[in-house]
């Protein structure tokens, strides 16, 4: 198979034509940079949905029950606390369905 850019003839075969020795990367470096043009910043563009994902982290967390968390603190240091599993895996499915 032919490569027909040049930079990356340049950058696969070294300059000599030969593959690139370590002392070569300088120059590899050098004509990468000469093929890059004439900008030099990359630029990201956010969708509208993304903006608003970002603002939403962004704000305020969700509220917490202390008295709800203080309770189950409770419950499970005293050894109450019993894990329904079947409402987690269904809980878990639920999530996995809306990806």
């Amino acid at each position: 198979m032919e490569i027909k850019n040049s930079l990356i003839k340049a950058m696969t075969t070294g300059s000599r034509g030969a593959a690139p020795e370590r002392g070569d990367t300088a120059t590899l470096a050098g004509q990468a940079k000469a093929g890059a043009g004439a900008s030099t910043s990359d630029q990201v563009t956010l969708t509208a949905a993304a903006r608003s994902l970002l603002d939403a982290g962004r704000g305020a967390s969700a509220p917490v029950d202390t008295a709800r968390v203080a309770e189950l603190r409770e419950a499970i240091a005293e050894g109450r606390y019993q894990v329904d599993a079947a409402r987690v895996a269904e809980r878990l499915f639920g999530l996995e369905r809306q990806l």
